[in-house]
């Protein structure tokens, strides 16, 4: 026996609506999504660039009327050459890019920057591009703003022999400011964690594994001074680094700063120091109380022992003796003189 077919009649009361056809919007609907949008738009003839239709949208955006913008070019809106307007036409009708960044001139003269979505489509045999203009000046002034902010923040780490890190606790990798690339001779942004403790030198690791464990265990900060081998040429250099802890994010923030040349002078300043203290020691040695002889005039040293005057005093300074006779003195050896 052949089983009923059960399958729901097309006009049984519970059958679902055919799904929406953009046809069944009707020509009016249609046109009210296209002037009434919030969106710029506009219906481009591909050939001649001529604009074919605008909505209101384009009219509040630019300044001109839909009627004048009727009777207007693309070329006369876009501020790039013929030859990349055409270009771009080109690639939307072809479908190879349908999206674009162009300068968009208005009709007080002011340059907007905008993004502009095309799609070739045919209007009665007619090789038509329909574009949606989003106006991006505050985006691309913003992201110029930020760029600025990079390259003044480069230009400072360069100046100070400073940078800044990140190192993530999960994937054990560095990431570096390019200040911080510089100090430590890397060229890669990310470096892994091995690479970073092979350019402290060996007597300095024990100590900052250690001090980097208290940081994260929060029993200290983060604040050393070491010496390192710079990756990119082996060159020595002393470093100040400081970091702080986020637990949450299991992020160590760190910065990093050359103090190669600080260390430098700071040696030079106590081999100075020490030369000074050397010097005094001499001087204090003359400005004590010395014991001399009142009748050869020669000088007990701190021995015991008596040396000629000439002799202490050249031993115990920089000093040397040329030897003359004074007037009173050559009156007695040489009285007929």
């Amino acid at each position: 026996m052949n089983q009923p077919d059960e399958r729901p009649s097309p006009t049984a009361p519970d059958a679902e609506p055919h799904a929406l056809q953009i046809g069944d919007l009707g020509e009016d609907l249609f046109r009210k999504l296209f002037y009434g949008h919030a969106a710029v738009k506009l219906v481009i003839d591909r050939e001649s660039g001529k604009i074919l239709d605008a909505n209101e949208s384009a009219e509040r955006f630019y300044g001109w009327t839909v009627a004048q913008l009727r009777g207007m070019r693309i070329q006369q809106i876009n501020a790039a050459s013929p030859g990349d307007v055409e270009a771009a036409m080109v690639q939307a009708a072809e479908q190879r890019n349908v999206r674009f960044e162009f300068k968009h001139r208005t009709a007080d003269g002011s340059v907007r920057d905008v993004e502009v979505f095309s799609n070739l489509f045919d209007a009665k045999g007619r090789a038509c591009l329909y574009s949606i203009i989003h106006d991006i000046t505050d985006r691309k002034q913003a992201e110029a703003a930020v760029r600025e902010h990079e390259q003044n923040l480069m230009r400072a780490e360069k100046f100070a022999r400073v940078g800044h890190w990140e190192f993530s606790l999960d994937d054990r990798v560095m990431r570096a400011s390019a200040g911080a690339l510089e100090v430590y001779g890397f060229e890669q942004r990310e470096i892994p964690l091995a690479d970073i403790q092979r350019c402290a030198v060996a007597a300095d690791r024990p100590r900052l594994d250690a001090a980097l464990r208290a940081l994260i265990e929060g029993r200290a900060p983060y604040d050393q001074e070491f010496e390192i081998r710079r990756a990119s040429d082996g060159a020595a250099a002393s470093v100040h680094s400081r970091a702080e802890f986020d637990p949450a994010t299991r992020r160590i923030f760190g910065v990093v700063q050359d103090i190669t040349e600080r260390k430098r002078i700071e040696r030079e300043r106590e081999d100075l120091i020490l030369q000074l203290q050397s010097a005094i020691e001499h001087i204090k040695t003359l400005k004590g109380i010395l014991p001399i002889c009142a009748s050869c005039k020669k000088i007990r040293d701190d021995k015991g022992y008596w040396q000629q005057v000439e002799s202490y005093v050249t031993r115990h300074t920089d000093a040397r003796f040329s030897h003359g006779i004074c007037p009173d003195c050559e009156k007695k050896l040489y009285p007929g003189l």
